[in-house]
């Protein structure tokens, strides 16, 4: 028994061993890592712009607010380019902004409800961007109604 117990641990022992460790990797660049920069937007009821409505679809309507993010301002086109190429930007609709109940509700977001006429609606929140500017859309489908969206607040957090 004594033997099996030695025989157990030298296999165990010579199974677990490790090679000689390699030279250590290549040092990273200087500085805290990952740039950021956040953004609130207020966009007010006047600002929503009607898109080109399609009288053949006169249940999908769609309205979008474009503007340039403050970054995207104080920033040189390599700087857009990049951030479009190899970053990432999130949005956040922000209901209730500034109030006790505000909320953070990720994009894209979609709500379906009943109209006052009993018509299924579905309003969607989405956006997107390209090197020169970005653009939130809020999108109702399935009511005849035309509803207009009001004032939303948005939060852009851009990672590079």
């Amino acid at each position: 028994m004594k033997k099996l117990f030695l025989l157990m641990i030298g296999a165990i022992v010579m199974i677990a061993c490790e090679g000689p460790v390699g030279p250590p990797g290549p040092q990273g660049p200087e500085g805290p890592g990952m740039n950021w920069e956040l953004e609130f937007v207020t966009i007010r009821a006047s600002d929503w712009i009607l898109s080109d409505f399609n009288p053949n679809k006169p249940n999908e309507i769609f309205y979008y607010c474009t503007f340039v993010p403050k970054k995207f301002r104080e920033s040189n086109s390599e700087l857009r380019n990049f951030i479009y190429n190899d970053g990432n930007i999130f949005a956040y609709w922000m209901s209730g902004y500034d109030s006790v109940n505000e909320t953070q509700i990720p994009l894209p977001h979609v709500l379906n409800w009943t109209d006052i006429n009993g018509n299924a609606t579905v309003e969607t929140y989405s956006f997107d961007y390209t090197p020169e500017d970005m653009r939130f859309y809020v999108a109702y489908s399935g009511s005849n109604d035309n509803y207009i969206p009001g004032e939303m607040t948005f939060r852009i957090v851009m990672n590079w």
